[in-house]
């Protein structure tokens, strides 16, 4: 019986049930500190959105310009709106929207959290039609290790830039995920030059649907950039309609 199957059985049981002498004593401190582990992960998870959400900031996506995660809480008091987004709603996770300072008419959005931000086991939607975002920055604060949907993530994002650029950062572990299909789909749409940059920490080894993935990213620009280095998808078993590949530089992604 491995670690963590005993450790279910601690859960289940008392103290003095289960095994004997010292294993039990360090199972039982492994239990512990998973548990604790467990809701110090829930605590800094970010609130999750899905395709129909109204919720948050998700009200303001077509307005907002640009999108800033950073590692400490500090809501600027000039803030339009702020929210708290921790999924368990300790405030350990806050959102605010302030007017951008080039076009009155649209707001920037910053995302905070004390240390690294997790995102949600089902991700799916978590950027979806953000139409007219410029750019999305610290994308190395998202912690994205125990994600397991990124369906639609970035779909439509940036839609209506016309100078916008997607850099995952080499933070974006996707090991866990299993599920990517539209997840590009018409990002950057009209971008005149429109560089997608997965990172090094990019895995699909474990995805099994991607159709759909990269079709219309970067439709209106001549040039199509797509850095994917940590590629992997041996285990893919659905890529139907996957995207034109034809401008891929300096490699082709290859399914």
């Amino acid at each position: 019986m491995d670690d963590d199957t005993q450790l279910k059985v601690l859960k289940a049981t008392t103290e003095g049930n289960v095994g004997d002498g010292e294993k039990t004593c360090t199972l039982l401190q492994k239990a512990k500190n998973y548990e604790q582990v467990q809701q110090e992960v829930k605590d800094m998870t970010m609130m999750r959105t899905t395709s129909n959400s109204t919720i948050v900031f998700w009200g303001y996506k077509e307005q907002i310009k640009n999108i800033t995660f950073e590692d400490n809480i500090n809501i600027l008091n000039d803030a339009y709106k702020s929210w708290n987004v921790s999924e368990t709603g300790n405030k350990t996770i806050m959102a605010y929207i302030i007017q951008n300072e080039t076009d009155s008419s649209f707001y920037d959005l910053y995302i905070q959290g004390n240390g690294e931000i997790y995102a949600n086991k089902n991700s799916s939607f978590l950027f979806y039609i953000f139409k007219n975002i410029d750019s999305i920055n610290n994308l190395d604060l998202l912690n994205t290790s125990n994600t397991t949907n990124m369906v639609n993530m970035f779909y439509g994002t940036g839609w209506s830039s016309k100078k916008f650029k997607l850099n995952l950062g080499n933070n974006f572990y996707t090991n866990n995920v299993t599920d990517m299909k539209y997840m590009f789909y018409n990002t950057g749409f009209s971008s005149t030059i429109f560089t997608l940059d997965l990172g090094d920490k990019f895995n699909t080894s474990n995805v099994t649907t991607m159709s759909n993935m990269f079709n219309g990213r970067g439709n209106r620009s001549p040039y199509f950039k797509l850095n994917c280095s940590g590629r992997n998808v041996l285990k893919v078993t659905t890529h139907d309609n996957f995207g034109d590949t034809t401008k891929v530089t300096p490699q082709q992604w290859k399914y």
